[in-house]
C-alpha cells in the first residue's frame, strides 16, 4: 500500500515556504543560535520539537539536528549552505515525526558527513548520515552532497521520496553497507540523485516512481576517481561525477531521462 505521502500530496511535494516565517537556526562551527522558538542548540547539538520550517546555515565541525517533535508534527528543515560533519552519531537525526522535508535552498550548497563509528544515544540504532524513523521527503532546487565513510548513508525506516534538488550520496566501500537503506517505499518524482557505493545491499527506487532511475552494477569494483557519465542516444552527456572512494553500483536519477530511451 502506497501512504499519503507518496501520492502527490501537497504535505509529500511541498518545497516553498516563508522565510520571514521560518525559525533561523546560524551554525557557528563549535556552537549553534536560534532564532525564534521550537528549537533549542546545546553546544553542536539543535534540537527541533515543534512543527514549523527551519532554515538552516552555516558549518558545524561536530555536531547534529535532531528533530524530536510529535508523531503528528510535519517538520521542513531548509539547508542554505550548510555543513554538517558528525562524527559518532547521524548529521540529521528524525528521531520523531509525522513527517520531514529537507529542502535545500534555492542556489545553495550543502553537504552532510559522518565519522568512522555510531555511538548510540537512545534506543534507535542509528547508522547513517541522515537517519530518519518517519517519512523522509528529499526536495528543493539546491544541492546536497553526502559522505559515508561507514554504514549507511540516507536511512529511511518509513517512506523515502525524492522530488527535487541534486543530491549525491557517496556511500560506503562496505558490502553489508549501502548509499540508501529504506523500510518503506521509495519514490523519486523529480530532481538528480545519484546513490554511490558498494554493490552488496544497493536499494533502488520503487516501480511507482514517475521519473526513470537506472541502478547499475559494475562487473568489477571500480576505483577512486573512476568517472561516471550518463550519456543519452545523441551523444549528450546528462550526468558526470567522478567519485572520491572505490565503487561498484550506482542508482541514478535525473529529469532529463526518459522512459524507453537507451542511455550508455
Amino acid at each position: 500500500e502506497i501512504s499519503e505521502c507518496l501520492v502527490g500530496s501537497e504535505m509529500c511535494i511541498r518545497d516553498s515556504y516563508k522565510a520571514s516565517e521560518a525559525v533561523k537556526i546560524t551554525l557557528n562551527k563549535t556552537t549553534a543560535t536560534v532564532s525564534g522558538s521550537g528549537a533549542k542548540a546545546d553546544g553542536s547539538t539543535i534540537t527541533i520539537t515543534e512543527e514549523g520550517v527551519y532554515i538552516v546555515s552555516g558549518t558545524l565541525e561536530d555536531g547534529q539536528i535532531i528533530v524530536d517533535a510529535s508523531d503528528s508534527d510535519k517538520v521542513q528543515i531548509v539547508l542554505d549552505g550548510v555543513h554538517i560533519n558528525c562524527e559518532t552519531n547521524a548529521a540529521i537525526y528524525v528521531r520523531e515525526a509525522d513527517k520531514v522535508f529537507i529542502t535545500l535552498a534555492e542556489n545553495s550548497s550543502n553537504t552532510l558527513g559522518g565519522g568512522n563509528e555510531y555511538t548510540q544515544i537512545d534506543d534507535n540504532t542509528v547508522d547513517g548520515v541522515i537517519f530518519s524513523k518517519s517519512d523522509l521527503v528529499c526536495n528543493g532546487t539546491g544541492s546536497l552532497t553526502i559522505e559515508a565513510d561507514y554504514k549507511h548513508g540516507i536511512v529511511s525506516k518509513d517512506d523515502l521520496v525524492i522530488t527535487g534538488g541534486t543530491t549525491i550520496v557517496y556511500g560506503p566501500t562496505s558490502d553489508g553497507d549501502s548509499a540508501l537503506d529504506y523500510d518503506g517505499s521509495a519514490i523519486v518524482t523529480g530532481g538528480t540523485l545519484a546513490a554511490i557505493g558498494s554493490a552488496g545491499m544497493t536499494e533502488s527506487f520503487d516501480e511507482a516512481s514517475t521519473q526513470p532511475v537506472i541502478t547499475y552494477y559494475c562487473t568489477e569494483t571500480q576505483s577512486a576517481d573512476t568517472t561516471i557519465a550518463l550519456t543519452d542516444s545523441d551523444g549528450s552527456a546528462l550526468f558526470t561525477v567522478a567519485p572520491e572512494k572505490a565503487y561498484a553500483s550506482i542508482v541514478l536519477t535525473c529529469p532529463e531521462m526518459k522512459l524507453d530511451a537507451t542511455y550508455t
